[in-house]
């Protein structure tokens, strides 16, 4: 491994996340399949927490939904307007942080998919900023509408583990720290370029929990993600009380 790079965040430019093979067109439609089946609609106003590269937000435009994408990495905002424009589909993006969002009633629909929630741009055990970007999506929701999240489950996330492994042009390495339930990757490219994303892994009963904590009623926990592969993913939707 070359020592010569300092490792930068993982949403940086240049992240492999933006040609990570599994986030197909393909795949990313099916996934939108599968949120209409459960919510039953994904039009009107949907707002796109943690978009990322703009995967959902492109494809929910794509179904006539007005789209607020957000994310607090410029580098994944930038690629999700170009992306936007190459499809010649519209939605709003905005480089924010979820827990920084002012928007009241505004939406008919949230996602946060495929292990956006718990994502941190710092070690901590605090649940702080997972509750602060669930109270300003339920704050951001109209009163009896959905929010959708898809995130790895701890315990089968654990149970397949792979401390190692080389995807395409990248080498990973995974560490996991059993006290503070917190996953630290590590990405090295053949450039020689590191990037690190850590999150933290939350059982059911504590992503439950914090789904409630934050005031958003849980209406169905499913045991899978919402097209497959990984196996080891939690989805879960809430909804606003009226």
């Amino acid at each position: 491994m070359s020592d010569c790079a300092a490792p930068v965040g993982f949403f940086d430019d240049g992240s492999p996340y933006l040609s990570h093979p599994l986030l197909t067109a393909e795949r990313t439609a099916a996934e939108i399949d599968e949120v209409e089946r459960l919510v039953g609609s994904v039009s009107g106003r949907v707002l796109d927490v943690g978009c990322g590269f703009g995967r959902h937000s492109i494809e929910l435009a794509s179904r006539g939904a007005d789209v607020t994408g957000i994310d607090p990495s410029s580098a994944m905002i930038t690629a999700a307007r170009e992306r936007a424009a190459e499809a010649k589909q519209f939605a709003d993006f905005i480089c924010i942080d979820a827990a920084d969002l002012r928007d009241v009633a505004r939406y008919d629909l949230a996602i946060c998919l495929f292990t956006t929630f718990g994502q941190l741009a710092k070690a901590t055990t605090d649940d702080a900023p997972h509750l602060a970007l669930l109270r300003r999506t339920r704050q951001a929701l109209r009163p009896g509408r959905k929010l959708v999240i898809e995130v790895p489950d701890r315990d089968r996330a654990l149970d397949v583990l792979v401390d190692s492994e080389r995807l395409g042009s990248t080498a990973v390495t995974r560490r996991f720290d059993t006290r503070t339930s917190i996953m630290t990757e590590r990405f090295e490219l053949d450039t020689g370029a590191i990037y690190v994303l850590r999150y933290r892994l939350f059982d059911t009963t504590e992503l439950v929990d914090l789904v409630h904590d934050a005031g958003l009623d849980v209406q169905h926990v499913l045991h899978h993600g919402l097209v497959q592969p990984p196996q080891t993913m939690t989805t879960l939707v809430a909804e606003r009380p009226a």
